[in-house]
């Protein structure tokens, strides 16, 4: 078969003979998401839903957690078998590429060549991360995206909702939250004033039009830094108790929630009580990554709170925090996932889950927390983030990222499984949003579900043409030219490396950046002495 499913299928057996598609062609299907998901297809086909029996959807409904499926295609018709509706719905996107490969726009037929997949994914948990605090997007962008990672069998979608540059949920116990938090007076100077947040109303039509796509919405509340909205919102929440605004820069900020007071934590509880009622997912992200700790060593109530709790510096006040906030999640029937920082200690609960994207030291310690149990979810900076320039990261690279890494062969059970981040400080509009993002997800599903022995990147390319026209069809996002995606021209590399370049010249957000590092450095190297001196 010239054409090839993305993500490809575990099994895959071609057989003699082809299926005529055509206008005629009749549906029966039980199950309404799966319905409603072909149906929409036709449309985009020019052609209307039939009732019959020419293409099968059956399931036993054995087992409602199964993402496996049965497509068998034969020269009387198409059967889609599985144990539940989520490997129907499963099967029911190879189906569309099936017919999508060799659709002929003016007869509106199709000869689907016979065959017999069997197919289930590699990894439980299949991830797609959207910031929309740095630049906000409205529902109807969020919907489109969920929409297109379901067509890639992605499974999560994990909604970045607050940060330093702005609040983007409703919060009714902290109304100043969107009040005041959720707008930023500029953005980098540009003297435009940029903000909005999603209504409760809207968070529970997103997060039902992502349930009817077999798609978990995971939401990211992320402390204690990362938080200078909130402090903005509620100058009590910081250390210092003095106000500051929401932040108009990106980068790292030094403001962070005060872990010596007590309304910190209820602070806390009260925003993942009100998350945990908004979003039904069994996890919760509580960021924990680059947290500048400086303020602590600094404020008198946090330095009490160590005294009180005998702990040898800020990192194992951090687990502190967090633990406290895990163990809150924990009375919810809730998960926690923390960024890989949040391990720097030695000391995070057992239960939470690390998302690993950085590298270095960091490194070190996922490694070390892989060996000893813990769950992970690879998110790794080079290739995995979306936000960064093609020449940076490539398709090709993101492609041909193993996500059981160096250092945990043979943890694999403990790799829950993958994800790809986009950050938007630097993507204001829908058009790069698009450009970025597509198709380097569409490789990453790749990794998500099939085994590392079936990729071919060759193979893939050719076939994404297939890909990128059922996505644009189905959601009018269009991804960025191959040509783009692989820049090997060394003068056009550095062109564009350059003009993504410009927009992190920023010298006071490096001055503070570097401020804050060494601020930290100094902290960590007191501490280290203070406590080999005991």
């Amino acid at each position: 078969m010239a054409m090839r499913i993305i993500p490809c299928p575990k099994e895959f057996t071609k057989k003699d003979g082809s299926f005529l598609f055509d206008a005629e062609t009749g549906f029966f299907c039980d199950y309404e998401n799966v319905g409603n998901s072909i149906s929409s297809f036709l449309k985009t086909c020019g052609i209307g839903w039939r009732t019959g029996e020419d293409i099968k959807f059956t399931s036993d409904g054995s087992d409602s957690s199964s993402e496996a499926y049965t497509l068998v295609v034969g020269e009387d018709g198409v059967k889609v078998s599985a144990k539940s509706e989520r490997g129907l719905f499963y099967g029911a996107q190879t189906l569309k590429q099936l017919i999508l490969s060799s659709f002929d726009e003016k007869t509106k037929t199709a000869e689907i060549p016979c065959c017999e997949i069997n197919d289930e994914p590699r990894f439980s948990y299949r991830g797609y991360m959207f910031d929309t605090v740095r630049h906000f997007f409205p529902v109807e962008v969020v919907k489109k995206y969920i929409e297109a990672i379901s067509l890639l069998k992605l499974n999560v979608f994990h909604w970045h909702l607050s940060d330093d540059q702005g609040w983007r949920v409703q919060i009714d116990k902290y109304p100043r939250l969107t009040e005041h938090g959720s707008m930023r007076r500029e953005t980098c100077g540009d003297k435009k004033p940029h903000g909005g947040f999603y209504t409760k109303e809207q968070i529970k039509d997103v997060v039902e039009f992502a349930k009817e796509r077999f798609i978990t919405v995971i939401p990211e509340f992320d402390i204690p830094g990362h938080t200078r909205a909130a402090v903005s919102s509620y100058p009590e929440l910081g250390c210092s108790k003095k106000p500051v605004e929401v932040s108009t820069k990106f980068g790292i900020h030094s403001e962070i929630l005060c872990a010596g007071k007590e309304e910190s934590y209820d602070f806390v509880k009260g925003v993942l009580t009100e998350f945990a009622e908004m979003f039904p997912s069994k996890y919760i992200h509580i960021g924990g990554d680059e947290a500048v700790k400086h303020e602590w060593y600094k404020c008198p109530d946090c330095q009490k709170k160590m005294k009180e709790l005998g702990l040898r510096n800020e990192e194992e006040l951090q687990a502190y925090f967090t633990e406290k906030a895990v163990e809150y999640l924990k009375s919810l029937n809730k998960t926690t996932i923390c960024w890989n920082e949040s391990a720097n200690s030695g000391k995070l609960e057992s239960s939470v889950i690390l998302q690993f994207w950085s590298d270095g030291k960091d490194n070190e310690n996922v490694i070390r927390e892989v060996k000893n149990g813990r769950k992970i979810i690879v998110s790794k900076f080079n290739p995995y983030y979306l936000d960064y320039p093609y020449p940076m990261h490539s398709l090709k690279a993101a492609y041909e990222f193993e996500p059981v890494f160096h250092g945990i062969e043979g943890y694999e059970q403990n790799v829950l499984g993958v994800e790809s981040t986009l950050w938007t400080e630097w993507i204001d509009n829908t058009d790069l949003l698009a450009f970025r993002v597509f198709p380097r997800l569409t490789a990453v599903s790749e990794s998500a579900w099939c085994d590392k022995s079936k990729k071919d990147y060759l193979a893939f390319e050719n076939s994404l043409k297939n890909v990128n026209k059922l996505i644009e069809n189905t959601t009018g996002i269009k991804a960025a030219p191959l040509k783009d995606c692989n820049v090997k021209n060394p003068l056009k590399r550095a062109a564009i490396m350059m003009k993504f370049g410009m927009n992190l010249i920023d010298f006071e957000m490096i001055a503070r950046s570097n401020r804050a590092a060494k601020e930290m450095k100094k902290m960590r190297s007191v501490r280290k002495k203070e406590n080999n001196g005991k």
